[in-house]
């Protein structure tokens, strides 16, 4: 992704509200499936089958959705920081 592109997506998801963005997201991963490979679905499929009968059978717990919106967040802003250049040693303490 290019700077200006990347300037754009920033400003953009800050003008939207934390629904209007995960409606955004999906919309932008919706058209990404068409090169998924039928392999590929089918191993998500029988992950997600896996997954959801371990939960049933207590195998494991759930998350609450705020504290994995807080983690993916948290996660995000350290990816976000290491991208942003130190200004240590160029005249700025």
């Amino acid at each position: 992704m290019t700077i200006a592109l990347e300037k754009k997506a920033d400003k953009l998801a800050s003008e939207l509200t934390l629904e209007q963005r995960i409606e955004f997201a999906e919309r932008l991963m919706a058209g990404i499936d068409r090169f998924a490979s039928p392999e590929i679905e089918q191993a998500w499929s029988r992950e997600v089958k896996h997954r959801l009968d371990d939960y049933r059978a207590g195998k494991v717990k759930a998350i609450p959705s705020g504290q994995v919106h807080n983690q993916v967040k948290r996660r995000l802003n350290e990816i976000k920081a290491s991208r942003i250049p130190s200004r240590r040693g160029v005249g700025h303490p």
